[in-house]
């Protein structure tokens, strides 16, 4: 079962590429399943005496269990793909932007690398203006509190330091400013290539 992630900003449409990249794998006879990790948000409910970093630990376990379980789960199961909405490149952007130092960065590192690592990254590479525009034409819901201009430019800073610093194996740059058909072109093109 080849693992894939799809990471970026929000607003860069990784949820709508998801869906669609699902639909075109099902076409061509593949199993496929969709995960996301669903945080329970309690650095809303606590106070200033606990640390984003104790926080971004909690994620970090949270994140190797779901994994580690499903991935042995769907083993059984014949599934092709495992399409990830956000993986640990997303996580570490985010905890350096919430102020996590390199050195508590590395442990955090360390965490995540107990979980399964992906066969391959794509990152949604988006302007923050477009990200940012996106997120406010969206009607389904309404911008959450960490989808500022402020914290989303330091998160496209911080994706960028990452990237660069080849932590990641087998990061691919999706444009994310394509309409939605050729970023699924590209996405099928890099997949079908890597699953050759």
């Amino acid at each position: 079962m080849k693992i894939i992630a799809f990471c970026g900003v929000d607003g860069a449409g990784k949820s709508t590429q998801i869906q669609q990249v699902k639909y075109e794998l099902e076409k061509k006879g593949k199993k496929v399943f969709v995960s996301k990790v669903n945080y329970y948000p309690f650095h809303r409910y606590l106070n200033h005496e606990v640390t984003q970093y104790e926080i971004r630990i909690n994620m970090a376990f949270t994140f190797v269990q779901h994994y580690l379980e499903l991935v042995e789960e769907l083993s059984g199961k014949a599934y092709d793909f495992l399409l990830c909405d956000r993986y640990s490149l997303c996580h570490l952007a985010f905890a350096m932007t919430y102020g996590v130092e390199n050195e508590k960065i590395k442990k955090l590192i360390a965490i995540y690398n107990i979980a399964y690592k992906p066969d391959l990254i794509l990152y949604f590479d988006i302007p923050l203006n477009v990200s940012i525009k996106r997120i406010y034409a969206r009607l389904e819901k309404e911008a959450d509190t960490d989808e500022t201009p402020e914290i989303l430019g330091e998160t496209i800073k911080n994706y960028e330091k990452l990237i660069m610093e080849d932590i990641f194996d087998k990061v691919v740059r999706i444009d994310a400013t394509l309409s939605k058909e050729q970023q699924t072109n590209q996405i099928m093109k890099t997949i079908m290539e890597s699953d050759e």
